[in-house]
């Protein structure tokens, strides 16, 4: 086996395995006779197919294979030994061969193309970024307030129904006729008049006393699959999810809001000494100001990367990366379709290359307690800000996060953002933030103002050594990411 080194320009690499048959022929060998032994063919005893029978049918993809094995692992060698760091998955070739070639060639020459990483000097500890600080919108923070008197509050029983009310009722599914449908039983369900988006159905439902009856539609009155199919307690049931309904209503309820004291702001803030309205709405709006870092913090990552760029004149070989593009693409992707969005991959690469200069600069590692970690933050995220944490609800918590984990497309997900969380981590302690105050409203006019728009996807595992050689060679760089400029 032979390997040459090819440099085409200073960052796009050729590499050349020239393979002999002495240096696959042992394993294509074994590899025939141990596929002879698990093969079945009727007429003859297990493991006793003549190989001339194994050759004329299977020689092709056995020897394909032990050549892409060869050279996949030649490749790797040669990547390890010699320090080489590339950014993407190679462009792999094979010289002048053909179908028949595959079966009748005995030496083979691989060829595969990377482009490599850029050399990067880039002090992130004395460049300064803007930070935009979002200034809650006083309808959130009402809301928010709102929803900590309501769980506070006191139910009591309604004659009618109103905006606020709780419904308790029981339903019968009707006949396109209006008629009770035959064998339907009576579903006991609960519903919050706020729940309802259809205003016809809302209308209708508004004024209704305790055992009055309407037909309704569920699923118009909800606009949405899910709400219905809880409320009907149904599952993949078409039939009934558009069916109408004879409602009628069994209790009428609404939550008399609790008063803003000082016994109400120690419930949710035990350890503050919160004597005010004033002080405790306060409070609040720092609780609000949460739900809105994930969007600062990725204009907070794009401005960091705009700085990166704008201090690295990173020169990359443009006609290897639309090449690779293409090849990627199965040859899916025409030339022009490149050339028009080179930009947008040129952006991407910096991108993974400003990524793994801030990993391998300062290090971290992502682990499965991270993700799970992550993952009971997103779920406990839909409880709602005042929830009580008991036990049991953990326990469930819990639970939904290890499942999580063995699903290999939700663990890849949760992966790419905590990986994503680190990242931006990372820089905010590093760079000089420039703290700026800004309304919500500012803020969404600043970000629609920015007509420069990408889009990026691409895993955050790069590993340069952990390859599948299959037979397309797919490297497993493909990547998944998430950052909007």
């Amino acid at each position: 086996m032979n390997i040459i080194k090819e440099n085409t320009d200073d960052l796009t690499l050729l590499v050349k395995i020239e393979i002999k048959e002495e240096d696959y022929i042992d394993n294509y060998n074994k590899s025939l006779k141990a596929f002879q032994r698990k093969t079945l063919v009727p007429g003859f005893r297990p493991g006793k197919v003549p190989m001339s029978y194994i050759i004329s049918s299977h020689s092709r993809s056995i020897k394909f294979e032990e050549l892409h094995k060869t050279s996949g692992e030649a490749i790797d060698n040669y990547l390890i030994d010699n320090k080489i760091e590339y950014l993407f998955r190679p462009m792999m070739t094979v010289d002048g061969v053909d179908d028949e070639d595959w079966i009748n060639q005995k030496d083979f020459v691989f060829k595969y193309e990377f482009v490599l990483k850029p050399e990067i000097d880039f002090d992130i500890e004395n460049v300064e970024v803007d930070y935009y600080d979002i200034i809650p919108p006083d309808s959130h923070v009402d809301s928010m307030i709102k929803d900590a008197r309501t769980q506070k509050g006191e139910v009591i029983n309604n004659d009618s129904i109103f905006e606020d009310s709780s419904v308790s009722c029981d339903l019968i599914e009707l006949n396109a006729d209006g008629s009770d449908k035959e064998d339907s039983n009576i579903i006991e369900s609960k519903l919050n008049l706020e729940d309802i988006i259809d205003v016809d159905s809302k209308n209708k439902l508004k004024g209704l006393k305790i055992d009055d009856t309407i037909v309704i539609n569920p699923f118009i009155a909800f606009n949405d699959k899910v709400k219905t199919e809880r409320f009907l307690n149904i599952n993949d049931n078409e039939e009934a999810l558009k069916a109408n309904y004879k409602l009628t209503i069994k209790g009428i309820q609404s939550v008399q809001l609790a008063e803003l004291t000082t016994e109400l702001y120690n419930e949710f803030f035990p350890n503050d000494d919160i004597q005010t309205e004033e002080q405790f709405r306060e409070k609040v709006i720092k609780i609000a100001a949460n739900y809105y870092i994930h969007d600062t913090d990725q204009l907070f990552y794009n401005e960091s990367l705009k700085k990166f760029i704008v201090e690295n004149k990173i020169d990359l070989p443009e006609s290897t990366i639309k090449k690779a593009v293409i090849d990627f693409s199965d040859n899916k992707t025409s030339k022009e379709e490149v050339d028009k969005d080179y930009p947008s991959y040129r952006y991407t690469i910096i991108e993974i290359a400003f990524e793994k200069y801030l990993k391998e600069k300062y290090g971290f590692i992502i682990t499965d307690n991270d993700i799970k970690e992550f993952a009971k933050s997103r779920i406990l995220s839909q409880f709602g800000s005042y929830q009580d944490l008991n036990d049991q609800l953990l326990k469930i918590v819990d639970d939904y996060a290890e499942k999580g984990l063995k699903d290999k497309k939700q663990y890849s997900q949760m992966r790419n953002a905590v990986h994503e969380i680190k990242i931006i981590k990372l820089l905010k302690e590093k760079v000089k933030l420039n703290h700026k105050p800004i309304s919500f409203d500012d803020f969404v006019a600043m970000i629609s103002s920015q007509t420069h728009h990408h889009h990026h996807d691409h895993d955050h595992d790069h590993d340069h050594h952990d390859h599948n050689h299959n037979h397309d060679h797919d490297h497993n760089h493909d990547h998944d990411h998430h950052h909007s400029h």
